[in-house]
């Protein structure tokens, strides 16, 4: 059965959806593409430390946007940062699948950050994400549709060696990206143009669900908790790790204190040794005077 387009999009809307660690810069960069000011405040961003990631649910936005003299709706899906521990990851995706059901997603970024040089925990749970979500949809659709975004460029250098390692590791766990859809973003308007470009490309097709979408979704679900099982045990192997470190460091610092109190007791010692030293060669002064005296008085007498 063909799906026809005024049927699965009727707005003709062309979909963005974004998954990232929390605080990598989807935020910005949906600001950034439906209004060109990344530091616009039509996606909440606050900067702070103490937060693991300020979007703590799905959050969407829709905006008319013209390229190149064209114009086009451009609907941005803010995701929750994956690896956020306050965030029930499950129930968010189960609302995604939920809301954007009859969603065209045009395409998929990846955002993650020029500071990360070694995969981690939170770009693992990025990769299980979206491959559930290619899963339900169509897995060759997985390199034509999916970017890279490479955010903080404007403060890191990236080289082509430096992407390479990372589209090898994410080949490794199962998600494909092409070279030619890798974007360093500086929060520069060029640096959106080849994105732009893609999306006048496309036109209105888009990334369809399969027919069987009673069948999509549950696989979906499936994943996305299989995902959370995974994300948890991972999370546990962290936390164990970082028991072990704490306790290495510990018996570092045993063996540490043990030797200056080792330094100190021989500062002590050897303290005492000198003081015993001296007062033996008091001790014999005090006994060589006594005897000088002894004998000058022996001579008086004679």
């Amino acid at each position: 059965m063909e799906i026809t387009k005024s049927k699965i999009n009727k707005l003709q809307i062309q979909t963005v959806i974004a998954c990232g660690k929390p605080g990598v810069g989807k935020s910005s960069l949906g600001n950034h593409l439906l209004t060109k000011n990344p530091k616009s405040d039509l996606f909440v961003q606050k900067d702070d430390p103490s937060e693991f990631g300020i979007t703590k649910d799905i959050c969407s936005k829709i905006k008319e946007i013209a390229y190149d003299g064209k114009k086009m709706q451009v609907q941005y899906v803010d995701l929750p940062g994956c690896g956020d521990p306050t965030i029930d990851t499950k129930k968010i995706y189960e609302k995604m699948l939920k809301e954007q059901n009859d969603a065209v997603f045009n395409c998929a970024l990846l955002l993650i950050s020029s500071q990360d040089n070694r995969l981690n925990y939170q770009e693992m749970m990025c990769c299980n994400f979206y491959k559930s979500f290619f899963k339900s949809r169509n897995d060759k659709d997985m390199k034509e549709s999916l970017w890279l975004i490479i955010t903080r460029c404007q403060e890191h250098d990236v080289t082509d060696e430096w992407v390479q390692s990372k589209l090898k590791g994410f080949e490794k766990l199962g998600l494909l990206i092409d070279p030619t859809r890798v974007i360093r973003y500086k929060q520069k308007d060029e640096d959106l143009i080849p994105l732009f470009q893609y999306m006048v490309k496309l036109a209105y097709d888009g990334l369809v669900l399969d027919q069987d979408v009673k069948k999509c979704e549950e696989q979906f679900i499936e994943g996305v908790a299989q995902n959370s099982v995974d994300d948890q045990a991972l999370k546990q192997q962290l936390l164990e790790l970082k028991e072990m470190v704490e306790a290495l460091e510990m018996m570092q610092n045993v063996g540490l204190i043990t030797k200056i109190l080792q330094m100190v007791h021989l500062k002590e010692m050897s303290e005492q040794q000198k003081k015993i030293q001296q007062q033996e060669k008091e001790r014999q002064e005090k006994q060589k005077q006594q005897q000088e005296s002894s004998s000058s008085s022996s001579c008086v007498l004679i």
